[in-house]
C-alpha cells in the first residue's frame, strides 16, 4: 500500500480538475467500483487550490475555482485503467462531460513532456545526420544543427575564401 501523498508530477491537470489519477492511490471495492484513498491526496489538492487562490482587482475578489480531491461517484466517473507508454505505470482517467472519458495516453503531464521531448530531439538528431562539409565536400556527422563544415580546418578556410571574395 502506497505511504506518500500524490505530487503534481504524477498526474494531468487541466487547470480546472483532475483529469487522472495514478492507479496505486486508489482502491477498487468488491462491486468493481474506484475509491480514492483521500489521505493521498489532501496535500496536493491543498496545493493545488492555494495556487488557485482569487487575487484582488481593484478591490473586488473573484470568485475561487475551488479543485476538490477525486471522487469517482460524482458524476463524471473512472475508466478502466491504462498503462503509459513512457513509463508504464498505471493510471485511471477521469469521465468529462457526456460519457466521454478523457483521451489521457499518458499519466502525467511530465511523461507526456518527456515523450515529446523525445519525438523532437529525434527529428533534431535526424536533421544532423550525415551532412556534407560546405568547405572540403566529405560527409561528416554534425554535432550542432548549425555546423556546415567538419572541422575547425575546413571551417577557417570556409571563411577566409568567403572574406577574400567578399572584399574588393
Amino acid at each position: 500500500m502506497r505511504r506518500k501523498p500524490v505530487t503534481r508530477v504524477e498526474i494531468r491537470f487541466n487547470g480546472n480538475h483532475i483529469t487522472t489519477l495514478p492507479a496505486n492511490t486508489v482502491r477498487e471495492t468488491e462491486d468493481g467500483r474506484v475509491e480514492v484513498i483521500e489521505h493521498l491526496w489532501t496535500a496536493l489538492v491543498d496545493s493545488l487550490n492555494k495556487a488557485q487562490r482569487p487575487k484582488w482587482r481593484f478591490g473586488r475578489v473573484e470568485p475561487p475555482n475551488v479543485i476538490a480531491c477525486p471522487d469517482p461517484d460524482d458524476g463524471r466517473g473512472w475508466h478502466k485503467p491504462r498503462q503509459c507508454p513512457q513509463c508504464k505505470g498505471k493510471f485511471y482517467p477521469a469521465m468529462i462531460g457526456n460519457g466521454n472519458f478523457e483521451k489521457a495516453r499518458y499519466c502525467s503531464d511530465r511523461c507526456r513532456n518527456t515523450k515529446q521531448s523525445l519525438a523532437r530531439s529525434k527529428d533534431r538528431a535526424a536533421g544532423r545526420a550525415r551532412r556534407v562539409c560546405a568547405g572540403c565536400g566529405q560527409r561528416f556527422d554534425a554535432r550542432r544543427s548549425t555546423m556546415r563544415f567538419c572541422s575547425g580546418k575546413c571551417r577557417v578556410a570556409g571563411h577566409r575564401a568567403a572574406k577574400r571574395t567578399s572584399t574588393p
